[in-house]
């Protein structure tokens, strides 16, 4: 939807009303989502650029140009964004802006940076692109950087083939690797993507928290398609401890198209998750024109 009063929009066949599309073109995993001065900010893949669209309510939304296209580093693959509140990067003049990581493509896939001053309507890259490099391996994406309260550091999760893997910083520039997880722990039928890593309150106990790993896993011929797990566990900054015993499969949800699914950084009194509502079975054969895709309907 579109906050524009206009009878003759988006009411294409199989427009969809109440979940987010894009007016024309492919859509894919939902990327830096973030709640910044009362606006919800959705990106999202777009043949390897970030498109952004912001709303009020998670409804109605105002499509803005594409943010993140491509550069001498390649694609701008999934990522997240954080709100530097402190200038903690050095980036805002001792003011505040928003920081987006993503995957850089040219040489192997990496962290790279961006930072915007305006609200996320234009972005700069980092001059240090890319911020951390490419280990040596095929698979090397996704990054979702949060604040980790308790030891005063920001955490980065990546994907890393069939395992993420942990960096921490003080800065959001400079990345030191700090542990991985998931050799031998859950569902190993593809690679895994686009990690999130959030605590939620025990049966609404603000005092008894728990984390949740969470991670997309390609298509495959076991789950006859691409799917998503979780894990539930304790992060003490620096590594995650799975709850359950290693062999356990915890499955996201009972449907096939909630993908890459993120929730919103900077939104303290809540956790909202959205997830691309397709399969990388068959990403882009929906029977819709001019666009391709829509996201899952926002989960609280």
């Amino acid at each position: 939807m579109n906050n524009k009063r206009n009878t003759s929009y988006y009411t294409e066949r199989y427009r969809p009303q109440f979940h987010f599309s894009t007016p024309k073109g492919n859509l894919a995993d939902p990327n830096g989502l973030v709640y910044y001065k009362n606006n919800y900010h959705l990106f999202h893949q777009k043949d390897g650029n970030w498109a952004h669209a912001v709303s009020h309510d998670l409804l109605h939304w105002n499509h803005l140009p594409l943010a993140l296209e491509h550069d001498e580093l390649g694609q701008a693959l999934s990522g997240s964004i954080v709100v530097d509140k402190s200038n903690c990067s050095g980036l805002f003049n001792g003011g505040e802006g928003l920081l987006a990581f993503y995957t850089s493509t040219v040489g192997g896939e990496a962290q790279s940076l961006a930072y915007s001053t305006d609200e996320g309507v234009t972005w700069q890259r980092h001059k240090k692109n890319p911020i951390i490099e490419n280990p040596g391996i095929k698979d090397f994406r996704d990054p979702k950087v949060l604040w980790h309260e308790s030891t005063k550091h920001w955490v980065m999760v990546v994907s890393t083939d069939q395992t993420v893997t942990f960096y921490r910083s003080t800065n959001l520039v400079d990345w030191a690797y700090s542990s991985q997880f998931g050799m031998e722990e859950g569902l190993h039928a593809a690679v895994w993507e686009c990690p999130d890593l959030f605590s939620l309150p025990v049966d609404g106990n603000q005092e008894e928290q728990k984390w949740v790993l969470h991670v997309s896993v390609g298509d495959n011929d076991e789950t006859k398609g691409s799917t998503a797990q979780y894990f539930i566990g304790e992060f003490d900054g620096r590594m995650f401890h799975n709850d359950n015993d290693s062999r356990e499969i915890l499955i996201t949800d009972f449907g096939q198209d909630f993908y890459a699914a993120q929730t919103f950084s900077n939104l303290y009194s809540r956790t909202i998750w959205i997830g691309w509502m397709a399969n990388w079975r068959y990403p882009y054969q929906s029977p819709t024109s001019p666009w391709l895709g829509a996201m899952s309907f926002p989960r609280d």
